[in-house]
């Protein structure tokens, strides 16, 4: 054979080989990941976790809107529910949108944002996988009025809340059971339209985007530069991947801002600074995509 045919050759081994240890790497990280959330998670019927999150679920309706609502989820970060998004729950509504909040916090016994943090924050007891399982488990217990539209979700989280949906869409994408549940009835991969992150955490313990992302459904991430609360790197690179693959995926980033760039409060909880004009463009950006996959 020619020096140049075998070299080719020997190049084109080493491509597939790189493809197929990427591929492999990818799947082993979920599986580790998998592991350890099985091993992390105390497991229960989704009868006797509905039960504990039932009173803990919030429904919220628009006073006016063209019928069918869709409805937006939202999963708020590891300080839990903040003005920030109360804010944001008043612009979804306002816009024509149901809003559906599961408080996995409060369900867990943890209602003071100092406790939430002790325990969510620092990673020791409530994870996004989790929380993945608690909305998995609302969209299918609670008893939507009939005007709801739950074919037509877009999911919104916040840092740990990011992690969260992210999950959820992986699980749901795989038809893999959340950890934290012993039976489930998955939820359709078409029922979710978009997914909007603000600033989410994308480390150790999260499932890879790559394989998250039902066909048709549309991304949209939002991280600043200064963020020194979750690394950004981990998310630019797998959004990058999710674009790469020819998914509709979008990775917004705001020079200089921090972690909660969008909330105007909470300061002596999390030293942040608020910039009102990365505000102001996600909330352009995220009503501009919701018209767009719901139609409304």
């Amino acid at each position: 054979m020619p020096l140049k045919q075998h070299a080719k050759l020997w190049i084109g081994v080493l491509v597939l080989a790189a493809c197929v240890a990427l591929v492999w790497a990818s799947s082993l990280m979920d599986g580790v990941t998998t592991f350890s959330a099985r091993w992390l998670s105390k497991a229960q019927s989704s009868d006797e976790l509905w039960r504990t999150l039932a009173p803990h679920v919030t429904l919220t309706m628009p006073k006016t809107a063209v019928v069918p609502v869709p409805m937006v989820v939202m999963a708020p970060g590891c300080l839990g529910w903040r003005p920030h998004h109360e804010r944001w729950r008043a612009v979804f509504m306002a816009a024509g949108y149901a809003v559906l909040y599961v408080d996995s916090f409060a369900a867990r016994g943890l209602t003071d944002p100092k406790a939430i943090e002790a325990v969510a924050c620092e990673g020791e007891g409530i994870y996004g996988f989790e929380r993945a399982g608690d909305i998995a488990v609302a969209l299918d217990r609670l008893e939507f009025p009939p005007v709801v539209d739950q074919s037509n979700i877009v999911l919104a989280g916040w840092s740990h809340g990011g992690w969260t949906v992210w999950d959820l869409l992986h699980f749901v994408s795989l038809n893999k059971r959340p950890p934290n549940l012993l039976d489930w009835r998955a939820p359709k991969p078409a029922q979710f339209r978009a997914i909007i992150a603000f600033y989410p955490y994308c480390g150790f313990g999260s499932h890879s985007y790559t394989r998250s992302l039902p066909s048709g459904t549309r991304a949209l991430v939002f991280m600043g530069t200064g963020d020194e609360n979750v690394p950004f790197e981990p998310c630019q690179k797998r959004m990058a991947k999710l674009r790469e693959s020819g998914a509709q995926s979008e990775f917004i980033e705001y020079a200089g801002a921090t972690h909660w760039f969008d909330n105007k409060a909470d300061f002596d909880l999390l030293p942040h600074r608020y910039d009102p004009e990365a505000t102001a463009d996600t909330q352009r950006r995220a009503l501009d995509l919701l018209r767009e996959v719901t139609g409304q």
